[in-house]
């Protein structure tokens, strides 16, 4: 009987962490189609867990994490698609849960983890317009972050990934601060 009542949004979320890890645990393994089901698994309790407007900032980040690693399993499955349609997944829902009004620094932090990525993925993809056009998102929000978050590695490096990459494709574009940073 107790297995036929949904779980409170706490129990969902809980059991979406471990099988999320267990995800992960697998894909350093590399038992990758296990680790991909585990994953599907943990974010299919997530976007319930949205869906019910119940998804709290931890349990955004953690289902971002856990998509960034289904779309690393599925590049070693060999499906490049299925790896830029997880990051560009993260990005609509950050975007989404950010708003007009910024929110929190790790979400932000997230999105610019994602939009760099996303333009390599583009990039590869020979998408030189969709390529600048994250790196030039990227740019703009990680100046911001760095300002709040000054001692974040992962700020500092995937704001200046960003700005390298643009000076590479448009020099003179952003002013050469980008170098002082």
């Amino acid at each position: 009987e107790v297995g036929a009542r949904a779980p409170d949004t706490d129990c969902q979320d809980r059991l979406a962490r471990v099988l999320s890890t267990l995800g992960f645990v697998y894909g350093h393994l590399g038992r990758n189609a296990e680790a991909a089901a585990s994953l599907r698994q943990a974010l299919a309790l997530w976007d319930q867990l949205g869906g019910d407007g119940a998804e709290t900032t931890s349990a955004l980040l953690a289902a971002c994490a856990a998509r960034r690693e289904l779309a690393n399993r599925q590049w070693e499955l060999g499906s490049d698609l299925e790896e830029q349609r997880m990051y560009e997944e993260n990005r609509s829902r950050l975007e989404r849960a950010l708003g007009a009004g910024g929110g929190p620094p790790d979400l932000r932090l997230e999105l610019l983890v994602n939009l760099a990525e996303l333009g390599r993925m583009y990039d590869h993809a020979a998408n030189r317009l969709d390529s600048v056009r994250c790196w030039r998102r990227g740019y703009d929000l990680g100046r911001r972050l760095i300002d709040e978050m000054p001692d974040s590695g992962r700020a500092v490096y995937h704001l200046a990934m960003c700005g390298r990459e643009l000076v590479a494709r448009r020099p003179g574009e952003i002013g050469a601060d980008v170098v002082g940073r």
